[in-house]
């Protein structure tokens, strides 16, 4: 997994989904690439996390952003393929995202991998 692109704030592709009142959205634009021999089979928003310069942890939302196609809830990879798509996270208006973290199978796998955003 990559984390490819970072909108922040992230916009509501739809006219009634809207994040709640004292916070915004941001979204990960995340890559996943099977470089095994065997179909991978993920569920990406669950294992999904980002966390701000408090230490707080913000899990995924599903909601569809204008910053491009979202990543769908179960995602399938054969071998040598990838999947893209954007993942949405609803945090307070003053919170200051520092990381994307994603753990594989669904955050219960041992492991995990963090990127910085800047």
């Amino acid at each position: 997994m990559t984390v490819r692109n970072w909108a922040d704030p992230a916009t509501s592709a739809g006219e009634y989904d809207k994040p709640g009142g004292g916070k915004r959205w941001v979204a990960a634009q995340l890559e996943l690439r099977n470089t095994g021999k065997a179909l991978y089979d993920e569920i990406p928003g669950a294992g999904a996390e980002v966390i701000d310069d408090q230490g707080q942890r913000f899990r995924s939302k599903t909601a569809e952003v204008t910053a491009g196609p979202g990543t769908p809830g179960s995602v399938k990879v054969p071998a040598e393929e990838r999947a893209l798509g954007w993942i949405v996270f609803e945090v307070p208006v003053e919170s200051k995202i520092v990381t994307v973290q994603f753990g594989l199978g669904s955050g219960y796998a041992d492991q995990a991998g963090w990127w910085a955003v800047k």
